[in-house]
C-alpha cells in the first residue's frame, strides 16, 4: 500500500469510526420520528425542487427507508465526502485523520439523520459538493461542467448544501495562506471563478426543475419562498433578530449539542495570534478564517430569518477547518489528539441522546395510542374499524421525562406536533401497525368540531365519543388549524 492510499484509508477508517460513534444508538435502533410516517415522498420532494432526491428514491434508494441500512449507507458515504474535502484541503495524514474525527464530532447532521427518508441523499449530495471543489479553482471547459454539473446533484437533492462548498473555499484558502501556497490574485481569482460557476449551476438547476415539475404535472411548493423574512417586517426587526440567531450558536441557546461550535472561536483568536507570531500572511489568513466562522449563516443573511438546525450543514465543516487549522498552528501533536478526543466524546454524547430521546417519545406515543384505540373498543364494542371513521380534536403530549430542550423535533410526540394534526396522527397509527383509520369526509370533520367542542379531555374517559357513527376523540382543548 502506497503513502497516497494509506493516507486515505487512514483518514476514511477515522471518520466511519467517529460517525458511528456519533450516530451509533439511530443506527442500531431505528426510531420513528416527525416526517417519517409517510411511505411515499417522492412528489413532495419534486414539488419543493429537490428533484434528485426524488428521482433517486423513485429508482434507485428504497423509499422511504430502509432501517440500519439507509443509515449506515449516508455514513459510508460522509465518510467519503470526508476523505475528498481532506484532499481538496491538501492536508497531511495527521491532520486529515483530526479533520475527519471533528467533522464527525459535531452533531448538525443529528437533525438531517433524524429523517431517514432523506439520510442516504443529503450525504450523497455532500459529497458530490466536496468533490465539485476540485474543480472550482481550475479553468478550461471541461473542469468548469464537471463543476457545474456536480453542483446541481447537490442543488437538485437538498438546496442549501451547496453553500457548503462556500465555506470549504474559504478554509481552503486560510490553509493556503498559513502555508504561503498562494498569492492574492490567485486566490481572488479562484473565488471569483467559483461564484461564475455556482451561478451557472443555479440557472440550470432552476430550468430542469421547472421542466420536471411540468413533466410530472403537479407545481412547485410555496415551502422554500415561506422561509423568506425580508419584506415581511421592517428591517430593522429582520436585522436584529438574525443577529441574534447568529449569536446563539456562539452561546447557551443553540440547538441542542450545536454549542460546541461556539469552540471555533477560540480557534479563530489562536490561528490569528499564530499567524501574527510567526510572521506569515496574517491579513489574508484572518480574512478567510473570519470568512469561513461567518460562512455558515448566508443563508439566514440571504433569507432574513430564521432556519431549522437541520439547515445549517456549512456548521461541521467549519468546525472542522479552523480547529484543525489552530491545532496545526500550534504544532502539538498531542494537543490535536486530546482535543479531537474531547470534542468526540462531548458530540456523540449529544447526538445519542437526542435520538435516544426521540426512542422514548415513540415508546410514550406507543402507550397513549394503544390506550385510546382500547378505550374506543371498550366503550363502543360495535366499532368497526372498516367503517367508522376517527376524529382527533386537539393535541396531546405524552410525558417524555427524556425530551432536551432546544431539540426542534427530537423527543416531539406524534399528537402534538402541528397543534394534533390528523394526517400525522393516522399515518403514525397506520406505519406503527398499531390501527389503519378510516378518515372522515369533510361533512364529518365540520360535526365532528361542532361536538366535541364541549367535551372533556384526554386522559378522561369521557374524551371519547361516538357520534353518527364517527369517534371524536378529544386528545386537547384547542384544533388544530391543519384540521379544520
Amino acid at each position: 500500500m502506497n503513502k497516497l492510499d494509506r493516507a486515505t484509508w487512514y483518514t476514511f477508517f477515522a471518520a466511519i469510526l467517529s460517525y458511528i460513534l456519533v450516530y451509533g444508538f439511530e443506527l442500531t435502533h431505528f426510531t420513528l420520528s416527525i416526517d417519517e410516517e409517510n411511505t411515499d415522498n417522492v412528489m413532495a420532494t419534486l414539488t419543493t425542487g429537490r428533484w434528485g432526491h426524488a428521482l433517486l428514491r423513485e429508482f434507485i434508494f428504497p423509499e422511504p427507508y430502509a432501517p440500519f441500512f439507509t443509515l449506515a449507507l449516508a455514513l459510508i458515504l460522509m465518510s467519503f465526502a470526508s476523505v475528498v474535502i481532506c484532499r481538496y484541503l491538501r492536508l497531511d495524514t495527521l491532520h486529515a485523520i483530526f479533520f475527519s474525527v471533528l467533522i464527525a464530532a459535531l452533531p448538525q447532521l443529528a437533525y438531517q439523520f433524524e429523517f431517514q427518508n432523506q439520510a442516504e441523499t443529503v450525504a450523497l449530495a455532500i459529497l458530490s459538493c466536496a468533490a465539485s471543489m476540485h474543480f472550482a479553482g481550475k479553468g478550461g471547459i471541461k473542469n468548469a461542467a464537471a463543476f457545474v454539473a456536480l453542483t446541481i446533484v447537490t442543488l437538485s437533492v437538498y438546496q442549501s448544501l451547496f453553500l457548503i462548498g462556500a465555506s470549504l473555499i474559504c478554509i481552503r484558502m486560510a490553509f493556503d495562506f498559513y502555508r504561503n501556497e498562494i498569492t492574492p490574485k490567485a486566490c481572488f481569482k479562484q473565488i471569483a471563478l467559483y461564484i461564475v460557476l455556482v451561478g451557472v449551476s443555479l440557472v440550470f438547476n432552476s430550468l430542469i426543475t421547472k421542466f420536471l415539475i411540468a413533466l410530472y404535472h403537479t407545481s412547485a411548493s410555496s415551502y422554500l419562498s415561506a422561509m423568506i423574512g425580508w419584506g415581511k417586517h421592517d428591517t430593522h426587526t429582520i436585522v436584529h433578530e438574525v443577529l441574534y440567531l447568529i449569536a446563539n450558536y456562539f452561546s447557551a441557546p443553540a440547538p441542542y449539542g450545536l454549542r460546541m461550535f461556539s469552540v471555533t472561536l477560540l480557534a479563530f483568536v489562536i490561528i490569528i495570534l499564530a499567524s501574527f507570531w510567526s510572521g506569515r500572511r496574517a491579513f489574508y489568513i484572518t480574512l478567510f478564517s473570519l470568512a469561513a466562522l461567518a460562512s455558515p449563516f448566508i443563508l439566514n443573511v440571504l433569507l432574513g430569518s430564521y432556519l431549522p438546525p437541520r439547515t445549517m450543514t456549512q456548521l461541521p465543516a467549519v468546525f472542522a477547518g479552523l480547529i484543525t487549522l489552530a491545532i496545526m498552528a500550534l504544532r502539538s501533536k498531542t494537543l490535536g489528539i486530546a482535543v479531537c478526543a474531547i470534542l468526540l466524546a462531548c458530540g456523540s454524547a449529544a447526538s445519542n441522546q437526542l435520538f435516544y430521546s426521540d426512542y422514548m417519545a415513540r415508546a410514550s406515543d406507543e402507550h397513549a395510542a394503544k390506550m385510546m384505540l382500547d378505550t374506543i373498543y371498550q366503550k363502543y364494542p360495535q366499532f368497526d374499524i372498516d367503517k367508522n371513521p376517527v376524529f382527533f380534536y386537539g393535541a396531546y403530549e405524552p410525558k417524555n421525562i427524556w425530551k432536551l430542550p432546544r431539540a426542534d423535533t427530537f423527543g416531539a410526540s406524534f399528537f402534538r406536533w402541528d397543534g394534533g394534526n390528523n394526517n400525522r396522527i393516522y399515518n403514525y397509527f397506520k406505519i406503527s401497525n398499531i390501527a389503519d383509520f378510516l378518515r372522515p369526509s369533510p361533512e364529518q370533520v365540520d360535526r365532528a368540531i361542532a361536538d366535541g367542542t364541549d367535551m372533556a379531555s384526554w386522559p378522561n374517559r369521557n374524551a371519547v365519543a361516538m357520534k353518527q357513527g364517527v369517534v371524536i376523540v378529544k386528545i386537547g382543548p384547542v384544533l388544530s388549524p391543519y384540521n379544520r
